[in-house]
This record gives C-alpha cells, structure tokens and sequence, in this order.
C-alpha cells in the first residue's frame, strides 16, 4: 500500500490516498480503541465493592503481588470467567544478526501464557471494534 503525500509545489487541499491493484487500505483500528487507565480501573472496583480507593489499591496491589509470585515459582492459576495462566520455558533461539554477520544464542527464558476462558471467549466473539470514520 502506499499513501503518498503531495510534492512540494502541488496542491496539498486534496487528501488522497493511492494504493496498489493488489491492497486495500485498511486502518489501523488499535489507535482508536480506548484503554482503561489504573486509576479508572480503581474508581470502577472501588464503586462497584463498596470499598475505599486505597483498600481497593491495596486488593489490586496484593492480587497482582500473589500472580507474580505464583507465576514466578512456575505455577499456574486460573481466574473464573477470565482464564488460565500458566509459564512455560521458551528454548535456546539461534537468530542471526545481520549487522555483525554472526549467529547469536539467546538463552532459555521463561514466559507467561495465557489461555482465555469460554465465557471470555464467547462474550467478545460477537462484538465489533466500532471504527472512527
């Protein structure tokens, strides 16, 4: 795909964009799709408990805290309605490195995986990211 802009010298008040036989343009969805920051994710929890926003910080912190720690001893655990997280060793890597011209061995590493729940599953199978036209 290629979005040209005009030269210097040529009428820049037509916005057009020109693309390949073979392309479409699509837009980049992720850049109009909002994210709930920490702290509204605290003010919802706090509302929705009953709670205080600092014992709700305080339930958020240690729930993280006790992932962290499960996950780091290797174990797995599994949310209700949400998912399964689990760790899993990825394997020595042999990448090649173009600017040296060498072959690089990159440790083992353990990572989390996360598989999602059917309801989860479910739940977004059917709704559309609404696009910003």
């Amino acid at each position: 795909m290629y979005i040209t802009s005009p030269a210097v010298g040529e009428d820049s008040s037509t916005d057009e964009t020109f693309c390949t036989a073979t392309e479409t343009y699509r837009p980049n969805i992720y850049y109009s799709i909002s994210r709930m920051t920490y702290s509204e994710l605290i003010d919802k929890l706090s509302e929705e408990l009953g709670l205080t926003k600092t014992e709700t910080r305080t339930l958020v912190k240690t729930t993280v805290s006790e992932c962290t720690e499960q996950l780091g001893q290797g174990n797995g655990f599994s949310i209700p309605d949400l998912g399964t997280f689990t760790t899993r060793v990825k394997e020595v890597q042999k990448v090649y490195n173009p600017h040296y011209d060498k072959y690089l061995l990159v440790p083992p590493k353990r990572v989390v995986e996360f598989s999602p729940a059917k309801s989860l599953k479910e739940g977004l199978k059917f709704s559309r990211p609404e696009e910003n036209e």
